[in-house]
Parts: structure tokens; C-alpha cells; sequence
């Protein structure tokens, strides 16, 4: 089987990862825009939000093993 030159091999390489980079970033691009046009009211309520920050810093508490039983 024939070997095909260095730069071609790169250039299909390159090409791969630009097109792969760029679907990524539209697709995020949509995302931002979705979640940008969704009504304030859909995020929760003031309580879970509440209770998912208290889970975060117990979360953290636990990582840095402050808290103690």
C-alpha cells in the first residue's frame, strides 16, 4: 500500500480538527441563544436555587475535609 506525503496526511488531520472545533462552537453558540430566550421564571424558584448552593458548599466543605463529623 502506497504511503501518502506527510503534508496531506497533516492537512486531513488539520481540516478534521477545524471542522470538529467549529461544530462545537455553533452548537454552543445555539445553546447560548436558546437559554438566552428562556423566560427568567423557568431558571426555579428561589428555594432551589437556595438548596442547590447550600449542596455546592457542603460539596466544597467535604473536598477541603471540613467538614467533620
Amino acid at each position: 500500500m502506497e504511503q501518502k506525503p506527510k503534508k496531506a496526511v497533516l492537512a486531513a488531520i488539520s481540516a478534521a480538527v477545524t471542522t470538529y472545533i467549529r461544530t462545537q462552537e455553533e452548537a454552543m453558540a445555539a445553546a447560548m441563544a436558546v437559554a438566552a430566550t428562556a423566560p427568567a421564571a423557568a431558571a426555579g424558584t428561589f428555594y432551589g436555587a437556595y438548596g442547590r448552593q447550600q449542596m455546592m458548599e457542603m460539596r466544597r466543605l467535604l473536598s477541603l475535609r471540613l467538614a467533620r463529623r
